[in-house]
């Protein structure tokens, strides 16, 4: 008789432990899942020269929507590693002592991943800062968006091209 209680609460022990781990699992899951959802972002692994050379002294800063500057010094590679969250629009700018800064749109709002890189190149040219501000001061040279057909990030190619073209033929005219 003592054998058989032994073997009931055995195996109520056993049930016990069984859904303390299906619930600990279920737990588990359904807290990733959210974690999921909330860690959207975009990577962005960006590279900066001024004329072709790494720079001494460069930055960027990033603008959102309703949020206050963020300010990043590039290290001494020219290089700044940026995360920014889905859902939302981002300003790049970037910057060097004695350069024309340029911006870039990152536009995350209607991305399908859960998480993406996109490596930028961005080379300054060196500008005379005593000819007063230029055209581009605050005209993004670039806008990256989520391509649907593609499922990456990637930059509008025409607006791109033609704001190069502009950019080129304003800094031949200095």
């Amino acid at each position: 008789m003592f054998e058989r209680t032994a073997i009931k609460r055995s195996s109520g022990v056993k049930l016990l432990l069984l859904c303390a781990v299906l619930l600990f699992t279920w737990t588990l899951t359904s807290s990733m899942k959210v974690v999921e959802q909330e860690d959207q972002y975009l990577e962005v692994d960006l590279a900066i020269s001024i004329e072709g050379k790494r720079p001494d002294n460069a930055w960027v800063t990033v603008y959102g929507i309703e949020e206050k500057p963020h300010e990043f010094q590039a290290d001494s590679k020219g290089m700044v590693f940026l995360i920014l969250d889905f859902g939302k629009e981002y300003r790049v700018k970037v910057e060097a002592e004695g350069c024309l800064s340029k911006s870039l749109i990152f536009d995350t709002t209607d991305s399908k991943a859960k998480h993406d890189e996109y490596p930028c190149d961005v080379d300054l040219i060196t500008f005379d800062a005593k000819k007063g501000e230029t055209p581009f001061d605050d005209v993004p040279i670039a806008v990256i968006r989520w391509h649907r057909m593609k499922r990456k990030f990637i930059h509008d190619l025409e607006y791109t091209k033609e704001m190069q073209k502009k950019y080129r033929e304003m800094v031949s005219a200095q």
